[in-house]
């Protein structure tokens, strides 16, 4: 019930801000600028919730049936987390690993010879490091971020 008040109340002030709005706009410079303010003000606020919707669904995966399951795959093997089974699988090359988040002991972006990488270090595998590649910088920060949330079970 109190969600329910607090979606009304949230209404009803941007509803009032948007009146608030075009009233000084249009008082100073007419109704076109008044009506014009109120839609930047939209368009605006709508960006913002679609920037921060994709943001999101970049870090969290995008659920797909009963599953967000984030994955990339390269010349170099695949990396999938599955967010909420709280597993993943990585293969590099010719090595393999299952592991769940608990067993993540840490993720860092690294650069070695301008080429980006994932240093991953996991708990009771028989590989404690792995340097996964990435294309660039902002995979590689992607990556890292994903698999250290996963570490501290928040993905």
């Amino acid at each position: 019930m109190p969600l329910i008040f607090a979606v009304f109340v949230f209404i009803g002030a941007v509803i009032y801000g948007a009146i608030r709005l075009y009233a000084t706009a249009a008082a100073r410079w007419g109704w076109f600028a008044g009506i014009g303010a109120d839609a930047l003000a939209a368009v605006l606020v709508a960006t913002l919730i679609a920037l921060s919707v994709h943001r999101h669904r970049t870090i969290h995966g995008k659920p797909v049936g009963r599953e967000r399951i984030l994955s990339m795959k390269g010349s170099w093997g695949r990396i999938s987390v599955d967010a909420g089974q709280k597993r993943g699988r990585l293969k590099l090359d010719d090595r393999e690993a299952g592991f769940v988040f608990a067993d993540i002991a840490g993720a860092r972006p690294v650069v070695e010879n301008a080429a980006w990488s994932v240093e991953l270090r996991l708990r009771h595998t028989a590989a404690d490091h792995w340097n996964i590649p990435m294309p660039n910088r902002k995979q590689a920060r992607r990556w890292a971020k994903i698999l250290a949330l996963a570490a501290a079970q928040k993905l």
